[in-house]
């Protein structure tokens, strides 16, 4: 089975130290969030038209006011390469500042970087990654793997509307 791209977690990550996201494990640890209890299986096997393994809880680190909750979950198809994966941070900086550096970033990467107004929130897509900086402080990151690249799109979309609902 196909595992989701080293380069899309990398420049995942590069995002979050950017963005500056820090890990304290203090006791005093109070923000929670759980990607996927916000999107399930079911969720997903209806959007991509198969049936999906268990969500993965691959990231889980929890915040309070100085620093960010962070949450990944990953669903893997049961029998094809296809993937999703969804990543949330609160306490999350969505200044204009923050989100142009999240921009250039990928940029960097060389992606090239769409604006997506239609979603509702500052968000653009970065092939496999849609960015959307909900309110002041909710950044989430839905991969998708496995498709082609205006499938990949569609299917992002399509979860970002199931997500947004929820939260």
């Amino acid at each position: 089975m196909k595992k989701i791209n080293k380069k899309v977690v990398f420049v995942g990550w590069l995002i979050i130290i950017f963005s500056g996201w820090k890990y304290d494990d203090r006791n005093s640890l109070n923000i929670q969030i759980d990607a996927c209890s916000i999107l399930t299986k079911e969720d997903v096997e209806e959007v991509f038209g198969e049936k999906m393994k268990e969500g993965r809880n691959e990231i889980q680190a929890e915040g309070e006011e100085e620093n960010a909750a962070l949450s990944q979950c990953t669903y893997y198809s049961q029998k094809s390469s296809r993937s999703v994966s969804l990543m949330i941070r609160t306490e999350n900086d969505n200044s204009e500042f923050a989100i142009q550096k999240v921009r250039r970033t990928l940029e960097l990467s060389r992606k090239e970087v769409i604006d997506l107004p239609d979603i509702g929130f500052t968000s653009f897509w970065a092939e496999p990654q849609l960015h959307i900086f909900k309110g002041v402080d909710q950044y989430l990151i839905i991969s998708v793997q496995g498709f082609s690249s205006n499938d990949s799109l569609e299917k992002a979309k399509a979860i970002a509307k199931i997500i947004l609902e929820r939260i």
